[in-house]
């Protein structure tokens, strides 16, 4: 890394130092942390550390202030941050379904506030579908914690389970 926050990049087959950078943002503690679905990729924008993407899985391990936006027809989130930590998920234009989890899944944490912003459409989907028979347990939005839904935006939420959001 350079002095400026640039970096420039080695070659991993032919070890050769190529001239190309990309300039570096450090995190900005007064921003959230953005995090943007496109398709069958995440990427994260002002990270703050604390969000690990695997595919279109993406897990949330500190407390803190994120923008989810773009849209995925298969991904989710989960939070797991201390029993004592706050989380702010503010949604700003996410569209969100899912077939193997909860869109969206709050493990742990004290509290968790999700806001629809502004001017905003969201729509949250748990594609899951219980067979007959089956006692149905799930949602699209499930928390284990004290959670406000609350904004100004739209957001729809929809599950082939029992409930859209469950607490």
């Amino acid at each position: 890394e350079t002095k400026d926050g640039s970096r420039t990049f080695v070659c991993s087959l032919c070890e050769d130092t190529y001239t190309e950078t990309v300039k570096y943002s450090p995190y900005d503690e007064t921003a959230p942390t953005v995090i943007v679905f496109a398709g069958t990729g995440v990427a994260v924008d002002n990270d703050n550390g604390g969000v690990t993407v695997d595919g279109t899985s993406v897990t949330i391990t500190l407390k803190g202030e994120y923008t989810l936006k773009g849209s995925s027809s298969n991904a989710n989130v989960t939070v797991s941050v201390g029993e004592d930590d706050e989380v702010t998920l503010n949604l700003e234009g996410l569209v969100l379904y899912c077939d193997y989890a909860p869109a969206i899944y709050v493990e742990e944490a004290d509290e968790v506030s999700i806001s629809a912003k502004k001017g905003t459409v969201n729509v949250i989907k748990d594609l899951r579908v219980a067979a007959d028979g089956e006692d149905a347990e799930g949602s699209a939005i499930y928390t284990r914690c004290d959670t406000k839904i609350k904004g100004k935006g739209s957001l729809s939420v929809e599950s082939g389970y029992n409930n859209g959001v469950a607490c």
